[in-house]
């Protein structure tokens, strides 16, 4: 079980989990909560927060990639709207609703991560997971609903900085994720939230928890399904 520092429940809305040193984050409200890794794996019953790491937005998902944690929101009208300042035309033309804020991991900070951000990467809408690929690619899964979802795939090599963002006042390089880089999309069962790629394979999580969805207990996602990148 998950508790607040104060150890009163943790009520929260997390969607992304990762792990760097002896930290593990977890995604809550306007930032990263942070936890003890070794309790994890002790056997203890609670998992007590130490502290938050802020990533200046309310995220959905985080991902690490070498030496830097990334952090990203989800966009969809009317049910989770991002703010206005989120909203950007990138400059193939496309109308990108959601923003990752990326912060350098440093084992030396109290919480492994330099508060500081580094980086801004504007994304599309709907977004419930990234990450790096091994065949030069990135990688977003997108769902909402039962509706089909969509894995979205970058050239890596395109994804380069156009101009700066203001991440709480500090202005940071910002990279646009639309279709000047885009190179394939793939349409994938419902409900895919976090993906990693492994040996050439894109290995998708599927939400499961959420009873909403489960109509007659037919469609949750218990399971793992996995995508040939290389096909």
């Amino acid at each position: 079980e998950m508790k607040e520092a104060d150890g009163s429940e943790h009520t929260g809305h997390t969607g992304g989990v990762s792990h760097f040193d002896k930290f593990l984050y977890v995604t809550d409200n306007d930032g990263l909560n942070v936890y003890h890794l070794d309790d994890l794996f002790s056997g203890k019953d609670e998992l007590v927060e130490i502290g938050t790491v802020p990533t200046f937005l309310d995220p959905a998902w985080c991902y690490i990639h070498g030496d830097y944690i990334l952090a990203g929101t989800f966009y969809e009208p009317v049910s989770y709207e991002t703010p206005e300042e989120q909203r950007l035309t990138t400059p193939a033309g496309d109308q990108n609703t959601s923003l990752i804020t990326v912060f350098r991991l440093d084992a030396t900070q109290p919480l492994g991560v330099d508060p500081t951000p580094v980086a801004a990467i504007s994304t599309p809408d709907r977004v419930q997971g990234f990450c790096v690929t091994d065949t030069g690619e990135v990688a977003l899964s997108t769902s909402w609903s039962i509706n089909s979802s969509m894995l979205y795939l970058y050239d890596a090599e395109k994804l380069t900085a156009q101009g700066t963002f203001a991440v709480n006042g500090v202005e940071v390089p910002l990279v646009y994720m639309d279709s000047a880089s885009l190179t394939r999309t793939v349409k994938a069962p419902p409900m895919a939230e976090g993906i990693l790629c492994i040996d050439g394979r894109l290995y998708v999580l599927n939400e499961s928890a959420c009873n909403k969805y489960i109509f007659g207990k037919l469609l949750s996602g218990y399971g793992l399904y996995s995508y040939d990148l290389k096909d």
